[in-house]
């Protein structure tokens, strides 16, 4: 018995072929074919046969297909040929059984003849293995999802073997046969460089020269018109030989397809998207790690595209390694479903279709150990406790096989080799999710960017989600599948067939979550109150209590890490982790939050760690350490600012850490909108701090060019020292610290008498509070206000006023106060034309400027580039305005802060360097800010020796 796939399905005993009938038997038949001899589940089988309509209420209808298939196959002396485990069937039929599977296995058997010297007999089997092509594959069910990896894999083999037939025919002289069956073929495929190599082989062999040529230069224009490339190696070497009049030389491209396993069968491997991006450093390291380790494991969230870059790696490894790639998904492996390693052994064989015969890891022993293979485990989590014992076992027994695995969780048993997988970049994601609405068919609009953007932040750029979104994009338009998947996340379901864990972001995630115990969804519910990253003392402050001590918060969190359900964020500095939920997972966690009764009880603790957050503020005007937390913690605090309000030392803080994050983090729009809505609220009307934290943001983002000085600053520091009349006050640390910002918010926008009317209105509130920094960074903004004036005295007192007060700074820790002197001395000394000696202090400048917190470093980046020019180094401060502008855009402050002096470096730069200027500011704004934070020696402030 034999069945006929290469056309509409039948069946034959070799005598008597029939038609199998029903479009719903033939589709159970065609599914089980493509996976045979793997075994495949009944949910796989129902989604095939009924799609969308699929359920579990279909399993008797599905028991009576199966019924009908086992009757045919039966009346075709096939009985026995479909057999089933456990909710598992397989078609138990050898290649030379099925058309489809013959044709695959024709292709090495026809190369195989080739290199013994038998070109007859190749061209022979070629000729009657091509000949069982009757119509389409599997007749009209070959364009199904779950057929198209084998359809092309047999139109593939097809062309391969049409190559394969044509190399042996030029062998055996029949060169009539070659070029009438090329002249077909490079008419219907124009860019198959290995059918033109043969037909101008042919051409060659039978003395037409002038076809042969004819024959290039017609291949050239297809690759040139339609791909923008240049005829490959082969070609051009014949081409070469036509011209000189030489022998054809040898084939240098084997026609044959190549061999990915060169010491064993070519390997099975699950079809996967080809759009695979934002993956190429995963890939590099996965496949380094192979090279050292015999255990390496991809882990990840559900839906991170752990599978995909397996499957990629194992194409890349067989490229270049001599061995063998066998591939088994164990998804469909319950946990407790298999008691040992030689039963998940027996499992795994069985899955890569080979033959179980014998006891323990024998049968797997024999399939792996005769070459060198790489093993591909997937879906391993629901059985890595078994897992890990049968590699133990595997590995030491079998030393030339190396395993990959993909797991939400790693084995953790010795010799294992992690990769994590974490999300995809975000310009990669927005490029992923573009090609996938082209495939879609979904038009591009004008405006689709933000929509782009949202749904890349609403799945948090995990691939499963874009596919999710670009599937939804066919039927609603980008913005509402934006926000179905920030409101609604749940109910944005995958259409059609496809496994349980992948139907939505939200039941990749239960896939995970219904593993853990009581004690870890507790955790992972009372997590989901934090809406970005968080620390280990926030969250031992926001989930301890009931079921969950504080001395088991790190153990919990470990274990949930572990699990890929909180994932590494990355930490701002040294000495402190940060981890985060993705979007999927905290919308379970909330969901597991809610179900607790814990929700009111945990935002109770929520907000209590937040103010204790901000009343630890180190009171310096600002830290970066602390403002690095805060800023990680801001979306948090963000969604609590109702409840933050209400108390004014809170909301002091509050408004005070705000105006910070937006005058040294690029965040002044965002501050604004934050510090307005807290203005307009009942709790905030007229609250002097909110007020004049207002006024430094808007000040501070003002342009100095066209604002005609900061007279709004002047007026929020009289209402802010009538307001706060003393230190008794509970809000006289925070407008003292408003009073310096608001000094240096009009001084940097070159308002100076401005910034001399807030000195001196706020000079007493500063005095009364009698904080040292705060004195310093006082006095420290009217020693540098003073330099532009036209007044040596005053000028000699302020520079050496800085000079003195920068060590005291120093010990203090008043960073602020030691940034502005050190700037106070830049700007003497440019002013007194040495720029060499600014240059200098700039170096000093930035580590103060750094430590204080600030972020903004366009006009530290732009300082430099003109004082690099008055010095005569122009190419280093063609790369520093290059940096400068790259580091505005990134921040959105446009403009240069130096206006007429900026203009004037770089003109001079312009002149003397030429056309060389564009290149170095070119390389200056590929590394931005990086030029300043991790600077190569020639931009060095220090001129470098000559």
């Amino acid at each position: 018995m034999h069945v006929a796939d290469l056309g509409p399905l039948a069946v034959s005993d070799g005598e008597v072929t029939r038609a199998i009938p029903g479009l719903r038997t033939q589709t159970l038949l065609g599914r089980l074919l493509v996976e045979a001899p793997r075994w495949v589940s009944a949910s796989a089988l129902i989604e095939a046969v009924w799609a969308e309509r699929a359920g579990t209420d279909r399993r008797p209808a599905l028991d009576t297909l199966l019924w009908r298939v086992r009757g045919h196959l039966a009346g075709m002396s096939g009985q026995g040929s479909l057999v089933s485990t456990d909710g598992h069937y397989r078609l138990d039929l050898t290649d030379d059984q099925v058309d489809s599977a013959r044709l695959l296995a024709a292709v090495p058997e026809t190369g195989r003849l080739l290199d013994a010297g038998r070109p007859a007999a190749a061209a022979e089997l070629a000729a009657s293995v091509l000949a069982l092509w009757r119509g389409d594959f599997l007749g009209s069910l070959g364009d199904q999802t779950w057929a198209e990896a084998r359809g092309r894999a047999l139109d593939e083999a097809t062309e391969r073997l049409h190559h394969l037939r044509w190399a042996a025919l030029l062998q055996t002289g029949d060169l009539a046969a070659v070029l009438a069956e090329t002249a077909d073929w490079t008419v219907r495929h124009p860019l198959s460089e290995a059918a033109w190599a043969l037909r101008i082989r042919a051409q060659l062999a039978a003395g037409r020269i002038p076809d042969a040529l004819a024959s290039y230069r017609a291949v050239r224009t297809h690759l040139v018109t339609e791909l923008g490339t240049e005829p490959g190696e082969e070609l051009r070497r014949l081409h070469r030989a036509v011209l000189q009049g030489d022998a054809p030389p040898p084939a240098t491209t084997d026609p044959r397809p190549e061999v990915v396993a060169v010491a064993g069968p070519e390997p099975v491997l699950p079809w996967t998207d080809p759009l695979f991006l934002g993956r190429d450093v995963e890939t590099a390291r996965v496949l380094d790690l192979l090279d050292g380790h015999r255990l390496v494991t991809v882990a990840g969230s559900g839906g991170a595209g752990k599978t995909t870059l397996a499957v990629q790696v194992a194409r890349r490894w067989a490229e270049t390694a001599v061995g063998v790639v066998r591939f088994a998904d164990l998804s469909f492996v319950g946990p407790g479903s298999v008691p040992d390693g030689p039963a998940l052994a027996s499992v795994i064989v069985s899955t890569l279709g080979l033959s179980t015969a014998g006891t323990g890891l024998d049968p797997l022993l024999r399939a792996v150990e005769r070459h060198r293979t790489l093993l591909v485990l997937d879906n391993c989590e629901q059985v890595a406790a078994t897992c890990a014992h049968l590699l133990a076992a595997l590995l030491s027994r079998a030393p030339t096989v190396r395993v990959l695995l993909t797991s939400r969780v790693p084995l953790e048993v010795p010799g294992e080799a992690l990769c994590r997988l974490a999300p995809l970049g975000d310009a990669d994601a927005a490029v992923l999710l573009r090609r996938r609405l082209e495939l879609a068919g979904v038009p591009r609009k004008h405006g689709d960017e933000a929509a782009v953007g949202a749904i890349c932040a609403a799945v948090d750029n995990l691939p499963l989600g874009l596919d999710l979104a670009a599937a939804r994009a066919r039927t609603f338009d980008l913005i509402e599948v934006a926000r179905s998947l920030t409101v609604e996340p749940e109910r944005v379901v995958r259409a059609g067939p496809g496994p349980y864990r992948h139907r939505s972001l939200i039941s990749a995630v239960d896939w995970s979550v219904r593993g853990l115990t009581s004690v870890q969804r507790i955790l992972l519910g009372r997590l989901s109150a934090f809406d970005s990253p968080f620390d280990l003392p926030a969250a031992e402050q926001v989930c301890t209590g009931g079921a969950v001590r504080g001395g088991d918060v790190a153990n919990l969190l470990a274990e949930l890490v572990r699990q890929s359900l909180v994932v590494p964020a990355g930490p701002p500095g040294p000495g402190r982790s940060w981890f985060r939920l993705l979007v999927p997972v905290r919308a379970v966690a909330r969901r597991e939050l809610r179900r607790s009764g814990d929700l009111a009880v945990t935002t109770h603790r929520l907000d209590a760690t937040l103010s204790a957050v901000l009343s630890a503020r180190p009171r310096a005007v600002a830290d970066g350490g602390w403002l690095d937390r805060f800023d990680l913690l801001w979306p948090t605090v963000r969604a609590a600012l109702p409840r933050l309000t209400d108390d004014r030392p809170t909301r002091g803080a509050l408004a005070t850490a705000v105006c910070l994050l937006g005058v040294l983090r690029h965040r002044s729009a965002e501050a604004l909108a934050v510090l307005d809505g807290i203005v307009a609220s009942p709790a905030g009307a007229g609250d002097p701090v909110v007020a004049a934290a207002t006024e430094v943001v808007r000040t501070y983002r003002a342009d100095k060019w066209t604002v005609g000085g900061a007279p709004a600053a002047v007026s929020a520091a009289r209402i802010l020292v009538d307001a706060v009349p003393g230190p008794g006050h509970d809000q006289a640390f925070d407008a003292a610290e408003m009073a310096v910002l608001l000094a240096v918010a009009a001084w940097r926008c070159d308002a100076y008498s401005d910034a001399d009317r807030v000195l001196e209105v706020t000079a007493p509130l500063i005095t009364a509070v009698g904080d040292p920094a705060l004195e310093l960074a006082h006095r420290g903004i009217g020693h540098l206000n003073h330099l532009p004036a036209d007044d040596p005295e005053l000028f000699a007192t302020s520079l050496a006023g800085a000079r003195a007060d920068h060590p005291r700074a120093v010990a203090c820790g008043a960073e602020l106060a030691a940034f502005l002197a050190e700037v106070t001395r830049a700007v003497a000394a440019t002013i007194q034309g040495r720029p060499a000696e600014a240059l200098a202090a700039t170096g000093g400048q930035l580590g103060h400027f750094l430590a204080w917190g600030n972020r903004d470093l366009g006009d530290q980046l732009e300082q430099r580039a003109v004082l690099l020019a008055q010095t005569g180094r122009f190419a280093p401060a063609a790369r520093f305005f290059g940096a400068a502008a790259a580091e505005r855009a990134r921040s959105g402050l446009g403009g240069e802060s130096l206006g007429r002096y900026s203009d004037l470096a770089q003109d001079a730069a312009r002149s003397t360097l030429g056309d060389g200027f564009a290149a170095e500011w070119s390389a200056g704004r590929s590394r931005g800010a990086a030029l300043l934070t991790d600077p190569d020696p020639a931009d060095s402030p220090v001129a470098p020796a000559s």
